[in-house]
């Protein structure tokens, strides 16, 4: 069966059986939603290859249908790589989720694991915490990396709290930070250190040299 047969706009036959269609060219889809429904147990998915791979994005698990409201992409040999599960969580090399008070992003890996940010090398890489979609309330608290100059800063409530600068000086109440420890004030009032101790312990400052 041909669908659209016209000199200019031969856009998909029929060819072996009368389930399998073939797009000769690009295929447009232009309606609202395209189903995909296997009315039986079997496997469902999307495959999307050219002749160098493909990739499988699959509704159920293994072919079993163990959640159906998972979303999960295989490559070409079947491994998975990603699921979104029914939850809405993104896993990525896992089928676990973490702690359940840090479980919406999930990355694992057999050996050593980690996520990167790249930015311009003019620009910042962040890390945003929020409890709002509005004004302030969308960084209250701010890791981020300024490329720049090469520092990273650490703000809570909004603001700025502590920097560790390009050679390693950490400063807190300071941007400035001249020494490998700093400590001042971002406005007027006192910059002190408070030691603490039990009502049995010692509270100290030492200053050594060398190991001692």
């Amino acid at each position: 069966t041909t669908i659209n047969n016209n000199a200019d706009n031969r856009v998909i036959t029929g060819s072996g059986t009368a389930s399998t269609l073939n797009a000769e060219s690009t295929l447009t889809w232009s309606g609202v939603l395209l189903d995909l429904f296997q009315n039986t147990t079997a496997e469902t998915g999307l495959k999307i290859r050219n002749s160098e791979g493909s990739c499988l994005i699959r509704t159920n698990d293994d072919k079993t249908f163990i959640d159906t409201d998972e979303l999960v992409i295989r490559n070409e040999a079947s491994t998975e790589r990603m699921r979104i599960d029914s939850s809405g969580r993104v896993l990525i090399g896992t089928t676990t989720e973490g702690n359940e008070n840090t479980d919406e992003l999930t990355v694992a890996g057999s050996a050593n694991s980690g996520i990167t940010i790249r930015s311009g090398t003019s620009n910042w890489g962040q890390i945003h915490f929020s409890d709002g979609t509005s004004g302030d309330d969308e960084y209250r608290g701010i890791v981020g990396y300024n490329h720049t100059d090469n520092y990273m800063k650490f703000n809570t409530n909004c603001d700025e709290r502590m920097r560790i600068d390009s050679s390693g000086n950490v400063g807190i109440g300071t941007t400035s930070p001249l020494r490998p420890l700093s400590i001042g004030t971002y406005g007027s009032g006192n910059a002190e250190i408070a030691f603490g101790s039990s009502t049995s312990g010692v509270a100290s400052l030492l200053f050594g040299d060398g190991s001692t």
